[in-house]
């Protein structure tokens, strides 16, 4: 008699938890969802109007960098730019000369690496004249005065108008290597 009253009460309690779960909606047995919001990092200092030559290991100058408004992030070890405006300095003074402009930027590495996106358009200067480099983004490394590009780009030269996807620029020798899509229209003088 108790061991029929256990099994009677045991199969009540099933079938109760099995109604139990059957009636109940779907969203209840989920884990709620905390709404976690990207945390929008905040600049540990900035400046505005900002203009800052840079050395190299040797101490000459190496460029002269200006920009409306510049934010430094200590865990990331990043400054970013806003306008950046990048002139390379020749020591001694050549009539060679790089201006790399952009309407964003970040410095990091030191000081050793510059990624410059949106409008970014790097002029070169030479006897020769002018070439002139569009593109969409680009990292400048001014230890090696060289630059690359992984996305559309278009170069200009009094001579030669280019256009591709990716390239390495070596502003100092003037050597230009594309990588694909290249199309080349060439005006001898």
């Amino acid at each position: 008699m108790i061991r029929q009253a256990l099994l009677i009460s045991a199969l009540i309690f099933f079938v109760g938890g099995f109604l139990l779960i059957w009636d109940s909606p779907p969203e209840s047995f989920m884990r709620k969802q905390t709404g976690q919001v990207e945390e929008v990092p905040v600049a540990d200092s900035y400046m505005t109007d900002v203009s800052s030559l840079k050395f190299s290991s040797s101490g000459s100058q190496q460029f002269l960098l200006t920009s409306t408004r510049a934010e430094f992030f200590n865990k990331k070890s990043e400054l970013t730019l806003k306008q950046p405006n990048i002139v390379t300095i020749e020591e001694p003074a050549k009539s060679d000369q790089l201006s790399i402009k952009a309407k964003h930027g970040t410095l990091s590495n030191n000081g050793n690496k510059v990624f410059l996106q949106d409008d970014v358009v790097a002029i070169s200067t030479a006897d020769e004249g002018q070439t002139i480099l569009t593109s969409d983004d680009m990292t400048y490394l001014p230890n090696s005065n060289s630059a690359t590009n992984k996305g559309p780009f278009k170069l200009k030269s009094p001579q030669v108008k280019l256009s591709g996807s990716g390239l390495n620029a070596n502003f100092t020798n003037e050597v230009f290597i594309i990588k694909s899509q290249v199309r080349a229209i060439h005006e001898p003088i």
